[in-house]
């Protein structure tokens, strides 16, 4: 009677497949009122969803942009950077994400992280405009006038 054994295999199989249908389905349903709730300003009771999310590995790298979003809304910029530096970490050739740690590191008054990022950006794509001119307003922060002035002469098709 080997039909016994495959039933209970079966059986045993559906049982979990379903727990398993449920639980992604739960975490998806969590997932979207969090980015609801995002979309709403209420970037407080947003957050510690996406950090549940995360922790799970559910959509890990958009609830990890999500936390840092809403730290960055709540004012909270250390957070935010460095939820932006673990999102970088999982995907390194993320340029929006570099861009925004750029922004954030510029907010926080660290010119030369935010340089050192707008010029990875430049170094796959030297026509990026807005990388160009956050990088040259960066190196002015950092009292490098004669370098911004360069990349300034340059996006206008000057040599110096």
């Amino acid at each position: 009677m080997k039909i016994v054994p495959a039933i209970s295999l079966l059986v045993v199989l559906a049982a979990a497949t379903t727990g398993l249908y449920q639980a992604v389905n739960h975490d998806r349903i969590l997932y979207l009122d969090a980015v609801r709730l995002f979309k709403r300003d209420s970037y407080c009771e947003a957050l510690p969803i996406f950090q549940k999310l995360a922790v799970k590995d559910f959509r890990k790298t958009d609830s990890l942009i999500y936390m840092g979003l809403s730290y960055e809304k709540q004012g909270n910029t250390r957070d935010s950077i460095r939820i932006f530096r673990q999102v970088l970490s999982l995907e390194p050739s993320n340029d929006d994400v570099r861009f925004k740690l750029g922004e954030l590191y510029e907010r926080d008054h660290e010119y030369r992280l935010a340089a050192d990022m707008y010029g990875e950006i430049i170094k796959k794509k030297p026509a990026n405009r807005a990388a160009r001119v956050r990088r040259a307003r960066a190196l002015t922060a950092m009292g490098r006038f004669d370098e911004a002035i360069d990349i300034y002469r340059e996006m206008l098709g000057e040599r110096s």
